[in-house]
């Protein structure tokens, strides 16, 4: 006989790695300016080379986390592999499991506050499972663009000038955190900070090989 937490709607669900789509990328190009017919314009338009790498990723699986202070079983914590757990000397509180889900989490007006419907869960009833899904809900996107532009100078038989610019973040594209996912929380379904704090960054350098 099973143990009554262990059932396959439970447990059954994206893994928290899980990103279901996933593009990168990268590029390098010279640009045609040395085949200009004219001196002046191969001179200035000449020797450029435009190169980058980039990853756009869908976001992360996230769920609501609940906390009870029913007695095992029916705190039902094999849900979330090793739950965290706080205790007094009158109870046991299981963090992290299946909250109720009591209207759907879908329907709501989207905004950077509102991420799902957070009046659709609410906490299980002692002695009662939840019945919220695994990983449920998809997390913002990620996006990065990293590149460079330089641009070789011949100088003499020997020697060449080489100018570039660097950026990172090219299109200063924020990615955000799942939502606080503690129902408890007077936060709880907002996001609160950013996947990396990397706002757009460009560095010029120069370098002469000889």
């Amino acid at each position: 006989m099973g143990h009554p937490t262990d059932t396959r709607t439970a447990g059954y669900g994206p893994l928290p790695q899980d990103r279901s789509q996933l593009l990168s990328w990268n590029f390098s190009y010279n640009l045609p300016g040395k085949q200009l017919p004219w001196k002046a314009a191969r001179a200035v338009l000449g020797n450029w080379t435009l190169s980058g790498i980039g990853i756009a990723t869908t976001g992360a699986p996230a769920n609501p986390s609940c906390s009870s202070t029913a007695a095992f079983p029916y705190n039902d914590p094999s849900l979330t592999g090793v739950p965290a757990i706080t205790q007094t000397p009158s109870t046991t509180s299981i963090l992290g499991y299946r909250c109720q889900e009591v209207a759907d989490p879908q329907k709501y007006t989207q905004n950077f506050y509102n991420n799902f419907n957070t009046g659709a869960f609410a906490l299980p009833a002692i002695g009662t499972f939840g019945n919220t899904g695994r990983n449920f809900f998809i997390g913002p996107h990620y996006f990065e663009l990293d590149a460079s532009l330089l641009k070789r100078i011949p100088i003499n038989e020997r020697m060449k000038l080489e100018v570039r610019a660097d950026a990172t973040n090219l299109t200063n594209s924020p990615s955000f955190n799942a939502p606080t996912t503690d129902i408890t929380s007077s936060l709880f379904g907002r996001i609160r900070n950013s996947l990396t704090s990397s706002s757009r960054k460009i560095q010029i350098g120069a370098k002469i090989h000889f």
